[in-house]
């Protein structure tokens, strides 16, 4: 119950942030439309998350039959992280391909980031119900899907303004180690095989918190920085 009650304070930071870029970076109706939508994307990817997750929990329970270390490895990062980035990443995609407008590396990054926002919105809700309130004040506070849809917007921003898809794998893989590690190390399967692991979630926490921060500063140097804000290449162009 109290987690539920700390359910809207948790969501305050990642809120503050999306209000404050619309209002502040977004000035035009144009932007202010796909700010909007690329929440509502997120809000979405909930969705084919839960489906391929539960498709990937189908196969666990085949192959690990018991609560196993390599089960709960298995879990983390294949039942959890990977359906979810995998979800805010084609929503993301689906997102950018529906829009007949240009993109700068500031608008990819940011509207990656506004996906992951409305993903961890409406997954924060769900979370609520079985999370601990700690739990609960840490997601809200270091913003863990912030930090990763930044490091895959930025990624996919890079990937897209010098034509080259070979960024589109670290685009994905370091948010989905990140994501999976996190998620692994406070599983309670994985504490009592190494309680020191509990020192590598606080450790991923603290990461999550200095990407949330480096988002709001690489935001507010790159609109003066015409590398950042010049139109990328468009996919007919051909990546590389």
């Amino acid at each position: 119950m109290i987690s539920i009650i700390l359910y809207p304070i948790s969501i305050i930071p990642v809120i503050l942030i999306y209000f404050w870029i619309k209002k502040t970076v977004y000035k035009d109706d144009e932007h202010k439309v796909m700010a909007k939508k690329a929440l509502i994307n997120g809000f979405k990817s909930v969705i084919p998350a839960l489906i391929i997750g539960a498709l990937l929990l189908i196969i666990q329970k085949v192959v690990f039959k018991d609560q196993s270390i390599a089960g709960t490895f298995y879990y983390t990062f294949f039942v959890l992280a990977l359906p979810e980035e995998l979800a805010k990443a084609f929503m993301f995609e689906r997102l950018i391909k529906k829009q007949d407008g240009a993109f700068s590396w500031l608008d990819i990054t940011i509207y990656m980031v506004f996906v992951a926002i409305g993903f961890d919105i409406l997954e924060s809700a769900i979370y609520a119900v079985g999370a601990s309130p700690l739990e609960i004040i840490i997601r809200g506070v270091t913003c863990p899907h912030l930090g990763y849809g930044f490091i895959m917007g930025y990624l996919i921003g890079k990937a897209k303004k010098e034509c080259k898809r070979l960024y589109y794998i670290p685009a994905f893989v370091i948010p989905w180690i990140l994501h999976g590690s996190y998620d692994f190390s406070v599983k309670y399967e994985a504490t009592q095989t190494d309680y020191a692991i509990m020192y590598t979630a606080l450790g991923l926490a603290v990461v999550s918190l200095v990407l949330t921060i480096a988002f709001v500063v690489f935001t507010i140097r790159a609109q003066n920085n015409q590398k950042y804000t010049e139109v990328i290449c468009h996919e007919s162009e051909g990546l590389k």
